[in-house]
């Protein structure tokens, strides 16, 4: 994302899309202008627009097909440019292949619009199955299409009205209700609430209703009986120690181990780690890294801010991770491990998981009384949260979100050698001193 100036003097502000976007009919960047020609005012406008597209960015990933997209790109720069004050501009196109004259033409329907609310009939049952398929055609991921049929439905199963337009806030706030009765969790409930949302926003683009009646229903969180950090279990060095010393875990083939260990010391997620290839560990401004991505096949992120790069701890290099990965490479192994997508989902940490809780089980640690495979990300993350080290460092190596607006999204990227340093201070001396170790 930068602010560049046009050979007419107009500024204007370009944002690339990820590549898993374009790969799926997006566009290749956005190149909107400013309206001005005075830089201070340029800049003024950026930080005004830029946090909006990044959240319509963020949201593509889940919500949106490439040609909503662009009409909400269209509708939302027409929106922030009426907060404008022009002085010395005309309207400019939202895009470069479009004409003055055209956007013109639109700003003016889409005023005029909300004044006159038509909706399309049509029933429930109809519009929630073309919903699914808009987010298919959309290559959203099964998992994350069932989880939105399975939540959606709860709702749509007790409703007494056909027409979908006829859906109303009441009704929300009866299955919010029902949600608290029901038992379940918090972070359920809000997830429940939140598939409805996504369906009548949906619904609101596709003109069948005129106002989405999710869009105030929250939940209530309730008094938690553990902390987020409790609830969010790590492992210990002493239960560390006794993984890796054990004969169960030593008598694993080499893949295992390494995935391991890169989830302990660099804080990837397990399907992060299991999907990688060879060519995903590659030099960056120097150093030797993890590229995390979804340029392979079957690969996938969990989100925008999942796209990373990884500097590989010293650690794994002192144990011989990169000769193992020179010895994948001169096999001509696409994949760094053996691991496939698995299951219904697709998983590509199915089956190391359910290895890892089998390992588990045989070292004596039992089921819903042990940290998870996942857990080594959490330990890693709580290694540098002990440390006092930044958040929005430890957000770019992990790949969160950061919640910091300056940091999210006007803060440049660390360098490498900065995250390198970071990711060196995670140390587990007792393991390190085991010969036993990978």
């Amino acid at each position: 994302m930068y602010l560049f100036r046009a050979p007419n003097s107009t500024y204007y502000t370009r944002i690339c899309l990820p590549k898993s976007l374009r790969d799926n009919g997006f566009p290749f960047d956005l190149k909107i202008s400013l309206l001005t020609k005075r830089r201070d005012e340029a800049v003024e406008r950026n930080f005004i627009l830029v946090p909006q597209l990044r959240k319509l960015i963020d949201n593509a990933f889940q919500e949106y097909n490439p040609s909503t997209f662009r009409d909400n790109v269209d509708v939302l720069v027409n929106q922030v440019r009426d907060s404008f004050t022009l002085r010395d501009t005309v309207r400019l196109p939202v895009r470069q292949v479009r004409t003055a004259s055209s956007l013109q033409s639109q700003t003016v329907t889409m005023i005029a619009s909300p004044a006159t609310k038509t909706k399309t009939i049509i029933t429930v049952k109809k519009a929630f199955a073309k919903f699914i398929i808009s987010k298919q055609h959309a290559k959203v991921r099964p998992l994350t299409i069932e989880q939105l049929k399975q939540r959606t439905e709860h709702f749509l199963s007790n409703l007494t009205s056909r027409c979908v337009s006829q859906v109303t806030s009441a009704d929300a706030i009866r299955f919010r209700d029902r949600l608290y009765q029901e038992g379940r969790s918090y972070k359920t409930n809000k997830d429940y609430l939140a598939s409805c949302r996504q369906f009548f926003k949906w619904c609101k683009q596709m003109k069948y209703v005129t106002d989405n009646p999710f869009q105030d229903i929250t939940v209530q969180e309730q008094a938690k009986k553990k902390s987020q950090d409790e609830e969010r279990e790590r492992w210990s060095i002493t239960d560390l120690v006794k993984l890796y010393r054990s004969s169960a875990f030593q008598s694993k083939p080499d893949e295992f181990k390494w995935i391991t260990t890169i989830m302990l010391y660099q804080g990837l997620r397990p399907r992060e780690a299991c999907q990688l290839r060879v060519a995903d560990i590659c030099n960056k401004e120097g150093i030797d890294c993890f590229l995390i991505s979804e340029d392979g096949q079957d690969q996938h992120i969990k989100t925008a801010s999942s796209l990373r790069y990884v500097p590989i701890h010293p650690i794994l290099i002192e144990k011989g991770f990169l000769d193992y990965v020179a010895n994948r490479k001169a096999a001509r192994c696409i994949q760094l491990f053996n691991y496939k997508p698995d299951g219904k989902w697709q998983d590509w940490s199915k089956r190391y998981c359910q290895q890892f809780g089998r390992l588990q089980a045989a070292i004596g640690m039992p089921a819903n009384a042990r940290p998870t495979a996942y857990s080594f990300r959490h330990t890693f993350i709580d290694e540098l949260k002990q440390k006092g080290i930044e958040e929005s460092l430890v957000a770019q190596i992990v790949g969160h979100t950061h919640q910091s607006m300056t940091f999210g999204r006007y803060g440049k990227k660390y360098p490498m050698q900065k995250l390198a340093t970071v990711i060196r201070s995670v140390t587990f001396l007792e393991l390190e001193s085991s010969r036993e170790m990978i």
